[in-house]
């Protein structure tokens, strides 16, 4: 790929759209996640970790030093090593997408192979679930049955973000298996759902009184919910028919 269509997909970054665009550039597993918002003046670029590689193609200490070299640096918090870009000189942008073309080749090592532009064009994810999450940690410290009422409680009146298989479909992410029934995911944030899958991905907001059931008519065995993040739990099928259960006859919104 020459520059210039990376460069056109950068400037849209904070030219057009809302607060919460997004750009992933990928040449074969390795990629780096671009986010800024309409009139921004910089570009946050997130470099794909080990950890999102194949274990053949997780980068030695040398080739992390590299990245650092290039200006990326670890962020509590977060998995991907980041790099703030300023577009105060007008040639900020067509430097950076050189920048990352050529660190395809010298830090993942990915030379051959075509490379990819996948862009999200919209606000920021303002989905919170403060609630959920005090339930969820309540329960982690000490399981009786009040906490549990409360934490089913909180889960029916939350709003989470559901994985779907891509954005034209409303069909569950399979993320694993549990006794030959599917695993899905779903997340209480946006940050949440990242620290899961560094690169984003096709979501619904979904509220609790209706996830359940929707579930259920797929062969689920367990809901994960948030993930690799430090608060987080696993609801399985027979968790999910009581929610489910309990949703019915509720008002749906």
């Amino acid at each position: 790929m020459s520059p210039a269509p990376l460069v056109q997909a950068l400037q849209q970054l904070v030219e057009s759209g809302g607060s919460g665009n997004r750009l992933v550039i990928a040449r074969g597993p390795a990629w780096f996640h671009c986010s800024a918002g309409n009139g921004d003046r910089s570009i946050l670029v997130e470099a794909a970790p080990s950890s999102a590689l194949p274990k053949a193609r997780a980068l030695s200490p040398n080739r992390v030093s590299a990245l650092r070299q290039a200006g990326f640096a670890k962020r509590p918090g977060h998995v991907c090593l980041g790099r703030h870009v300023a577009l105060d000189d007008p040639m900020a942008i067509g430097t950076l997408a050189e920048q990352l073309l050529g660190l395809f080749d010298t830090v993942y090592q990915e030379a051959d192979g075509e490379t990819s532009l996948a862009s999200h064009s919209g606000d920021l994810e303002q989905t919170a679930n403060p609630k959920l999450i005090e339930a969820m940690r309540m329960m982690a410290k000490k399981r009786d049955h009040k906490l549990r009422t409360s934490l089913y409680r909180a889960l029916l009146d939350s709003k989470l973000l559901l994985l779907l298989t891509d954005s034209n479909s409303d069909t569950p992410l399979k993320v694993g298996e549990l006794m030959r029934f599917d695993v899905y995911a779903a997340f209480t944030s946006w940050d949440a759902l990242r620290r899961f899958e560094p690169r984003g991905g096709a979501y619904a907001v979904i509220q609790g009184r209706r996830l359940f059931g929707r579930l259920l008519q797929h062969n689920v065995g367990s809901l994960l919910i948030d993930p690799k993040s430090s608060v987080g739990g696993e609801l399985y099928r027979n968790e999910l028919e009581t929610l489910a259960d309990a949703s019915h006859g509720t008002r749906r919104h």
